[in-house]
């Protein structure tokens, strides 16, 4: 009998072995040392939905249970052509309509397949269409709420802050114009107070910087910053001609790259570019006021703005550094006149993308939840506050003389947008909710007061938790 006829009988007597080409020493099969781009993807995707899923625990879970789902449905069958096709191209045949058999196989070799063009849901996208929702329900109960008033805030007088992008040049020109206009007047804090404090805009910046022990890692720090935007924009209208709403950065828009972001592009519309590349950096550490110290790694930039209104030798920072090193002279009051410099990073902008605001918004049931998730350390996971700062970078990064880059008015109008879409979902159990403590212990009440400096008289929460209430007459589209 012939050996190819003796193997055939062989092989119908025992129909479940399946014989193998001999495999050299050390060699490990396909696919333990086989991995397609296909399969990479695959991986990496399901992880990030399985995080997403997991954001803020059981509060987000079910609302994102059924995209989560979907995505597992369409990844799977994802994954099964990525497996037809890599089975195909590593040569192995399949017995069905061509009635092939298996045939020898090379172990060693990586098959790079081109990605399936079935489409996975994109949460991202999911994600920032339920941004909008949850936006046109909080306007619609803020419109409801004021709709019979006919003195204070009305549906006539309201301002309404816009997303930069969406202002015409015009307004746009005109916010740029006024934070130079501040830069020309004089401030109002005593010069022995802080000696580097040169203009009206450095009186905001003094203010911060004073406050950050008390208003960040604490009850006071949305209520803080509400008020120290509208002071901002207050004295933006009244001292320097300013006649619109604060515009906002959001930052979910361009999460992939920050460089994209249209308020980046370093046109004379825009708030200007990034910071000059500078190679070989070191990482920046940099010290938040609980303690932590933070390690920043160098990403696009690095040095001075180069182009746009706020570039080298058009705008000038005078105080701080603070919060990292070289410090600044006299706790950062002291004269410290610079560039403003940025360093944009695509890393820490994927902690503001549309899940991450969405998980806060629809996974956060009380305030202290919302506070603590919305003002954790930056990166992912990680908090919308810090990841804002984090990826303009450099000046931004100084938590507490940041305001030294006029990007923190867009940002901080952003994270205030974020808390007032979460009131609005449920304005009669949200409006007035406090939270925390002040540095050291001190529990937070609506009665706490916060102390504004040269910019404005103290302001108790109670003053400042309704947009639409006492000083405030504003909303976000």
């Amino acid at each position: 009998m012939s050996s190819k006829r003796r193997a055939k009988r062989e092989s119908k007597a025992n129909p479940t072995r399946v014989s193998q080409p001999p495999r050299s020493r050390g060699a490990r099969p396909l696919e333990d040392n086989t991995e397609t781009r296909g399969a990479r993807e695959i991986r990496a995707e399901t992880k990030h939905a399985r995080h997403l899923q997991n954001r803020v625990g059981k509060r987000y879970r079910d609302r994102l249970g059924a995209e989560f789902e979907k995505l597992q449905a369409a990844l799977c069958i994802r994954h099964d052509a990525a497996q037809d096709e890599h089975m195909h191209a590593a040569g192995l045949g399949q017995k069905g309509k061509t009635g092939g058999s298996r045939r020898p196989i090379n172990k060693t070799k990586i098959v790079d397949l081109a990605p399936s063009p079935i489409r996975e849901p994109d949460l991202e996208a999911t994600a920032a269409s339920r941004i909008l929702e949850l936006q046109t329900q909080y306007q619609h109960n803020v419109l409801t709420q004021i709709g019979q008033r006919r003195s204070g805030c009305t549906t006539q007088t309201i301002r309404r802050r816009k997303e930069w992008s969406a202002l015409p040049p015009s307004t746009r020109a005109s916010f740029i114009s006024a934070i130079h206009c501040l830069n020309t007047l004089p401030p109002q804090t005593p010069s022995h107070k802080a000696p580097g404090a040169r203009t009206r805009y450095d009186d905001f910046i003094v203010t911060h910087i004073e406050q950050t022990p008390l208003a960040h890692a604490s009850g006071l720090f949305l209520p803080f910053h509400r008020h120290l935007l509208h002071a901002f924009e207050r004295t933006l209208r009244e001292t320097c001609g300013y006649t619109d709403a604060l515009p906002y950065w959001d930052w979910t828009a361009a999460f992939e790259d920050p460089r994209r972001a249209e308020v980046f592009d370093g046109s004379e519309t825009s708030m200007g570019g990034n910071g000059r590349w500078v190679a070989g950096r070191n990482a920046t550490e940099i010290a938040l006021p609980d303690g932590v110290v933070k390690t920043i790694p160098p990403a696009t930039g690095g040095g001075c703005v180069e182009s746009g209104p706020f570039a080298e030798g058009r705008y000038f920072v005078r105080l701080g550094p603070v919060g990292y090193e070289p410090k600044g002279p006299m706790g950062g009051l002291g004269y410290n006149p610079r560039c403003l410099t940025r360093d944009l990073s695509p890393e820490f902008s994927q902690g503001t993308r549309p899940s991450a605001v969405t998980a806060l918004v629809d996974g956060c049931e009380d305030l202290g939840c919302f506070v603590q998730e919305l003002d954790a350390p930056g990166g992912v996971p990680g908090g919308l506050h810090a990841s804002g700062h984090w990826q303009i970078g450099l000046t931004a990064l100084d938590v507490f003389a940041s305001p030294g880059d006029p990007m923190f008015w867009l940002h901080h109008a952003q994270v205030d947008r974020v808390w007032t879409i979460w009131q609005g979902q449920d304005l009669e159990k949200r409006t007035y909710e406090v939270w925390g403590t002040v540095p050291p212990s001190d529990n937070v009440t609506l009665d706490t007061a916060m102390d504004f400096g040269t910019v404005d008289a103290p302001k108790t929460i109670r003053e400042v938790s309704s947009p639409v209430d006492g000083d405030y007459c504003y909303m976000y589209e």
